[in-house]
């Protein structure tokens, strides 16, 4: 039997804060040897590939580097790069920052 009162007092989970960022490290951090990102394979030749961990480590470097805006977060950040593996690092590093790429 389900008690009606007691489902209705107390919630079925914590709500917590939580940016994209923080959970693509926290994601990054538990497949850390997985491959993330690769790119430049065609027929003639191979890629190169990157980690998560990998990925995770530049990211961090590339936010550390990020200036924040008003408030101490920048609510918005423009990356003008190719598509490829700068832009993932990019991107990644201003969601750690609790930026929106724009």
């Amino acid at each position: 039997r389900i008690d009606e009162e007691s489902s209705e007092s107390k919630p079925s989970h914590q709500a917590t804060s939580c940016t994209l960022g923080m959970e693509m490290a926290r994601l990054a951090q538990m497949s850390e040897f997985c491959k993330a990102v690769s790119w430049g394979w065609s027929h003639r030749k191979p890629g190169c590939e990157a980690t998560y961990g990998q990925l995770l480590r530049r990211a961090t470097e590339v936010a550390e580097d990020i200036l924040p805006g008003e408030g101490g977060k920048p609510a918005r950040i423009a990356i003008l790069l190719r598509p490829g593996p700068e832009y993932v690092v990019a991107t990644f590093a201003a969601w750690m920052k609790g930026a929106c790429v724009v």
